[in-house]
């Protein structure tokens, strides 16, 4: 079985690419472009050695559930802060 080997993007466009399909494709872009650059810098700067990086999480669902925890495990303080 022989198929022929053809790039997406000549497929897509015989197929036609809407201004629906492109506006997906746009916000899909600008969703992972805003998840990873932050990433990326807190990498290359190594921030992520700082904090660590069991402390970064994927999603603010996450992040809030360890703070809970945290929260729920911490003594409370015996000082007043004047």
């Amino acid at each position: 079985m022989h198929t022929r080997l053809e790039p997406k993007l000549i497929s897509v466009l015989r197929k036609g690419y809407s201004l629906a399909d492109f506006s997906s494709d746009l916000i899909a872009g600008i969703i992972v472009g805003v998840h990873a650059q932050p990433l990326f810098t807190m990498q290359k700067s190594k921030f992520i050695d700082t904090i660590g990086e069991q402390n970064l999480f994927g999603s603010l669902d996450d992040a809030l559930a360890y703070s809970a925890k945290i929260i729920q495990t911490k003594k409370p303080l015996t000082e007043t802060v004047q």
